[in-house]
């Protein structure tokens, strides 16, 4: 079975070998008189950006919904719109990783299928927090943990360096670093999170959209910014100056119960990871979006099921006729999926 052709390697730019040189004009103007047009374009590209927002938001939702702060959502646009005039192309994919699971073979699964997609192993950061209590102790322990490895890598590299943070043992990367760098450009959210169609608690296993759940914070609330999407953790992206000052913006002051979150099962005061994100998703639209079309990011749940397939000649997971470039298998039910099982098995034996 071969890929389909849109998931094929596109070919990179180069610059040309040789430029064309023509003598000078006679009268060579001030190069001061750019500026003001660049001033123009850099000042003009947010609200472009901004309106495209806007357009999506009338096709998909109802209400229209714009509660970001202002000065967080002009920035992130702002350093979106440079990574396309930069023609940036780097990516970096950060991992949270438990202190007493770092040889987990789920890793090594991971690790093998970026690198068998072009990807630099050493683009692999690891974001190591403490899960002895396993996931009921998690509550803020992961999110704090990305957020000091965004802070770190914030002293060395740039700023519009695009950072795709996805969980450590049910990840799997299909797409080569262009592939999905396009895609997210292609996008006008700068914080952009995978999504799912149920909005799950913990506790019964069960979906319950019209209910706050431990994993799922004002389910109404998000259903009402994409009808039937709910917003996933497991993977999510955007540029790294962006990143470092929403964690600095969010970790502030959290949310609790007065705000709508569900504690963990027992555990007062206590709050899973997602219902954090849930809660600020609706807060912060649109600076924060959901991937809905599963072009990009795919979580995988019963829904797709009859259609996934694992290819053994490419190493690629099938969606129907797609191989999307993301892959994330959240929950115990789709990891027992046979094609994932496959999957697994093919890049621990591959690298």
């Amino acid at each position: 079975m071969d890929p389909p052709s849109s998931y094929e390697k596109k070919p990179q730019w180069h610059p040309p070998s040789s430029i064309e040189t023509k003598p000078p004009p006679k009268e060579t103007k001030p190069q001061w008189r750019i500026l003001p047009l660049l001033a123009a374009f850099l000042l003009t590209a947010p609200l472009a950006q901004y309106m495209s927002i806007t357009r999506l938001t009338q096709e998909t939702i109802s209400p229209p919904s714009s509660n970001s702060p202002p000065n967080l959502l002009n920035l992130a646009l702002v350093e979106k719109q440079q990574r396309q005039i930069q023609m940036a192309r780097d990516l970096l994919l950060v991992t949270p990783l438990g202190n007493s699971t770092a040889d987990n073979k789920g890793v090594h699964a991971l690790k093998c299928s970026m690198t068998s997609k072009g990807h630099n192993p050493e683009h692999l950061v690891q974001s190591k927090f403490d899960d002895s209590q396993g996931y009921v102790g998690l509550d803020i322990k992961k999110i704090t943990a990305i957020s000091k490895t965004l802070q770190e890598l914030s002293l060395k590299k740039p700023a519009t360096t695009l950072i795709l943070v996805v969980d450590a043992f049910d990840v799997v990367i299909q797409g080569t670093p262009e592939e999905i760098i396009h895609a997210y450009d292609s996008q006008p959210y700068p914080i952009l999170f995978g999504s799912e169609t149920a909005c799950w608690n913990a506790a019964t296993k069960t979906s319950k959209n019209n209910a706050s759940t431990p994993l799922c914070t004002h389910p109404i609330l998000q259903r009402s910014i994409v009808n039937g999407r709910y917003l996933n953790s497991g993977i999510f992206m955007s540029t790294l100056g962006t990143l470092v000052r929403f964690f600095g913006d969010v970790l502030e002051e959290l949310p609790s119960e007065r705000e709508g979150l569900e504690p963990q099962q027992g555990q007062p005061g206590q709050f899973y990871d997602q219902a954090y994100w849930g809660y600020w998703y609706t807060k912060y639209h649109p600076l924060i979006g959901l991937e809905v079309r599963d072009e990009l990011i795919v979580n995988m749940d019963r829904r797709l099921r009859k259609g996934l397939a694992f290819d053994k000649k490419t190493g690629l997971l099938f969606v129907g006729n797609q191989a999307p470039p993301i892959m994330h298998f959240p929950g115990s039910h789709p990891k027992l999926f046979n094609p994932y099982v496959d999957a697994k098995q093919y890049y621990n034996e591959l690298c």
